[in-house]
């Protein structure tokens, strides 16, 4: 039987890091903050919550890293279901097989007459949003949008990240579909205003804390460091087992 490594699943101050899974069981999370203040360590954060203790029957993930080193590390693992770095056209390809996944998942709820599908859930992670709405916004925009919409109910969940959190990127159509919200140090109490909807941010520290806001609490949260090497170690461990897991 396969066994999960645990060992190791604390911080390097030794707390176990609840609130990344916390993060990773939000229906939808945005994280915002300037460059550098910590959106990778984050997402790796949560990613590594999720793959410490559950199969890849139980969590998977649709990975868009646009800069081709923040998530690579998890495309060898068995919870990957598609990976797309700079490639435009595989881009809209990862969210078209999400909203692909989503309409096959409502088939099967309609016919067992269910409103809640059961089987794995699959996080859509987008580590630079502000790069795909740059250059491909009318082909990106309004599949992001209806995995936000409609998501929820068949276990699609949208992680999605930008150090440019301007009014032009984070419109109000796009931000509505997001229930939860964690923002960085900002550069502007502007900046601030259009991830969390008010100022703050931009007192934060550069790293370590972030202003998290789900739909049953808000306050400033203390962000875990996990070490590179246990990122690997975790990857290696999967990537080696991957012929091995249905």
């Amino acid at each position: 039987m396969l066994t999960i490594p645990n060992e190791r699943h604390r911080t390097p101050s030794g707390k176990y890091s609840v609130l990344y899974d916390e993060m990773a069981n939000q229906t939808h999370l945005l994280i915002g903050g300037r460059t550098g203040s910590g959106k990778s360590t984050v997402v790796n954060g949560i990613i590594h919550s999720q793959l410490i203790r559950k199969l890849c029957s139980e969590e998977q993930f649709i990975l868009i890293d646009p800069k081709r080193v923040e998530l690579s590390q998890w495309k060898r693992t068995p919870h990957c279901l598609f990976y797309a770095s700079d490639d435009l056209s595989q881009r809209v390809q990862a969210l078209t097989l999400a909203v692909d996944i989503m309409q096959e998942r409502f088939r099967i709820m309609e016919e067992q007459g269910i409103r809640q599908y059961n089987g794995s859930r699959i996080h859509v992670v987008i580590d630079e949003l502000a790069d795909l709405l740059t250059t491909q916004k009318d082909s990106v925009l309004p599949l992001i949008q209806r995995i936000g919409q409609i998501g929820r109910a068949c276990s699609v969940s949208l992680l999605c990240c930008t150090q440019c959190p301007t009014a032009q990127i984070l419109s109000t159509q796009l931000r509505v579909n997001f229930t939860s919200i964690l923002g960085l140090r900002t550069r502007s109490a502007q900046d601030s205003r259009n991830i969390i909807g008010m100022k703050g941010c931009e007192l934060l520290p550069q790293y370590g804390k972030g202003y998290f806001i789900t739909p049953v609490s808000e306050g400033i949260v203390s962000l875990p460091m996990i070490p590179e090497e246990e990122i690997e170690r975790i990857a290696n461990y999967w990537s080696d087992r991957k012929n091995y897991v249905a």
